[in-house]
């Protein structure tokens, strides 16, 4: 990064250097299944001067904003890892699961290396094919369930459930996991496909070698974007101005509806982000050992940042009580 003095601001000369560099690269096609992505993706960082420091503006045309300033995304990553530091202070155990970034990873690590020494933090990288079609995902996932069914057969367990085969599974897969070389990390093809991600490759960022093969199982068990995937989909479904645009022949078009104004978007992200966290409960109930209703909880009560639900009404008319001394 420049050092100058509004190094975290993207600038002219910013972005003069950095369509250049992305006009010099020859990217290679992410075609052909989950592990062709990782392998684009390497390919992609090996050509990098500072594959920690990777912008995404990749657009024909790119420029700056005419209203206001842009962040780098490295600024931005690094400020949000140590912001997370900071809330999850107290947690026990903070597990991480995130794109295959290294943006990503050099902020996560950085942020959490006291946690990660110390055994009460890990990082995945969680890669899935997102290109296929519904008809072929369908039939990924009936395959899966025919191999899970083997799996029981051979085993002679046609009574465990399809976490324990998964886990079962991911085990006997585990000692198998080896880096290929010219890798940085070494990739467990997920035995298990679901509608949702139907072809799913792990890799584990922050091995220390104390995890036992159950252990380790259960941990690339949990290995799914599915939650933040999810996020994103309510946001644009439910925030008219960030759904996905639709593309019309000929010259553009002005739209009510669409971001022109970025504090507009700032405004209503904070409005969804506060909602999202202290006001919406989970969905599924939850139950004890003796199969009592829990109550449900918002994002904010699972980490330990709120005691309950959030009214809406509360934080719209919010007043601060005065204290006498």
């Amino acid at each position: 990064m420049p050092n100058h003095t509004y190094a975290r601001y993207w600038m002219e000369p910013d972005l003069t250097e950095h369509t250049e560099a992305r006009a010099a690269f020859s990217p290679l096609p992410e075609r052909g299944g989950v592990f062709n992505m990782v392998i684009a993706r390497q390919h992609e960082n090996d050509s990098m001067p500072d594959p920690e420091d990777k912008e995404g503006l990749n657009d024909v045309g790119a420029k700056l904003p005419g209203r206001g300033a842009q962040v780098h995304f490295v600024y931005t990553v690094h400020a949000h890892f140590r912001l997370l530091e900071r809330l999850l202070l107290k947690s026990a155990k903070a597990r991480f699961f995130m794109d295959q970034d290294e943006t990503l990873r050099a902020g996560c690590l950085s942020a959490f290396a006291w946690k990660v020494k110390i055994g009460r933090a890990d990082a995945f990288y969680v890669r899935i094919n997102k290109q296929l079609g519904i008809d072929t995902k369908r039939k990924m996932v009936v395959n899966s369930k025919m191999k899970s069914d083997a799996f029981r057969k051979a085993f002679n367990h046609p009574d465990w459930p399809d976490h324990r085969v998964r886990l079962y599974m991911i085990r006997a897969a585990s000692p198998n996991i080896q880096k290929r070389k010219g890798f940085r990390d070494a990739w467990l093809m997920y035995p298990e496909y679901t509608i949702n991600e139907p072809e799913k490759a792990v890799a584990y960022l922050t091995d220390r070698g104390d995890y036992g093969l159950d252990h380790l199982a259960a941990l690339y068990s949990r290995a799914t974007m599915h939650a933040i995937d999810r996020y994103f989909m309510q946001i644009r479904r439910l925030l008219m101005m960030l759904e996905r645009p639709i593309s019309r022949a000929g010259k553009a078009t002005w739209s009510g509806y669409s971001p022109y104004n970025p504090t507009i978007i700032q405004k209503l992200l904070d409005i969804f982000r506060v909602h999202y966290n202290y006001c919406k409960t989970e969905e599924r109930a939850r139950k004890d050992a003796a199969g009592k209703l829990l109550p449900k909880r918002t994002p904010a009560m699972k980490l330990g940042l709120a005691k309950g639900v959030i009214r809406i009404e509360d934080v719209l008319y919010f007043i601060r009580e005065k204290h006498s001394d």
